[in-house]
């Protein structure tokens, strides 16, 4: 089914969700209320108590940090920029597996796009209070995003150059439901084109303001024909009522709801602009982070 919503538009604070209009279909804030432990009962004299293990020590950190990095990829002229976060207490040993979160830029912008719209100020602030689980961020960046992205080895390169490092310098979980990618305008297009045809890598994949490739609602169909039955990704689709490509997420929408595919489309007030994407960030974050714990 269409999910519609408008929401007021607001200013560029991270961490701010637009309240719905029409529908209630925005995304809800769960709230967590804590079980109450049942009281203990004495164990009888003739039983020894077993020592319990100690609960691990709470995160004390309030904040990930974000390394920038360079990452070889062949197909492109240059070395692959990548901007990365990781989320408070983040463990290297290996003893945790993390999900990974990939995030596109849109054109005409570099790899500090999401952190300055606030991605990482927002899953600090959703992991630190406990509402979802930790999770990398890794934000590519795509030297050449004038050219035409039909013909552009950005998307390959990501695929065959940066997820095999990324996987081969973090502890990750490398299940196709422990990766999501999601894109702002031109990066929306890629994020959809790339989950599209590897449903193997990605779960899950978010547009916001998409700008669609040429041709891609047209060719869904048979896309969607390549994909092994119930691996099809999840998909997020929202757009400002009115952004300049509101008719590119219209026709790729359409063309999910006619092909049966399940997604949550979102229509809210707003323009195609920096304003806009930073009022809904912390919604965008908080449904890839609830896809990885498998809500």
């Amino acid at each position: 089914m269409l999910l519609l919503a408008l929401a007021a538009c607001a200013a560029p604070t991270p961490v701010a969700q637009p309240a719905a209009i029409a529908s209630p279909a925005v995304l809800v804030t769960a709230t967590l209320t804590p079980t109450s432990l049942p009281s203990a009962t004495p164990l009888p004299p003739t039983v020894t108590p077993v020592p319990v293990t100690p609960s691990p020590t709470p995160c004390a950190e309030m904040h990930g940090s974000i390394i920038d990095d360079m990452v070889d990829a062949p197909l492109l002229r240059f070395p692959l920029r990548v901007r990365v976060y990781t989320p408070p207490c983040f463990d290297s040993s290996g003893n945790t597996r993390y999900p990974v979160l990939y995030l596109l830029h849109g054109q005409s912008y570099t790899n500090l796009h999401w952190d300055e719209l606030g991605a990482d100020e927002s899953a600090d602030d959703l992991i630190i209070s406990g509402q979802v689980s930790p999770f990398l961020i890794m934000m590519p960046e795509e030297e050449q995003d004038l050219i035409n992205a039909n013909t552009s080895p950005y998307g390959k390169a990501l695929i065959e150059s940066l997820i095999p490092w990324v996987d081969a310098s973090y502890p990750t979980c490398t299940e196709a439901s422990c990766r999501a990618i999601g894109g702002i305008s031109r990066g929306a297009g890629w994020a959809v084109h790339l989950a599209l045809r590897n449903a193997d890598i990605f779960g899950a994949a978010g547009a916001h303001s998409l700008a669609a490739f040429y041709g891609e609602a047209f060719r869904l169909p048979s896309t969607l024909a390549t994909i092994p039955e119930g691996s099809v990704p999840r998909f997020y689709l929202d757009a400002g009522e009115h952004d300049r490509y509101l008719f590119s997420a219209v026709e790729f929408e359409a063309a999910l709801d006619q092909a049966g595919v399940a997604h949550d489309w979102y229509l809210f007030q707003g323009l195609h602009d920096n304003d806009y994407w930073a009022a809904h960030m912390q919604g965008y974050i908080r449904w890839y982070a609830e896809f990885f714990d498998g809500r």
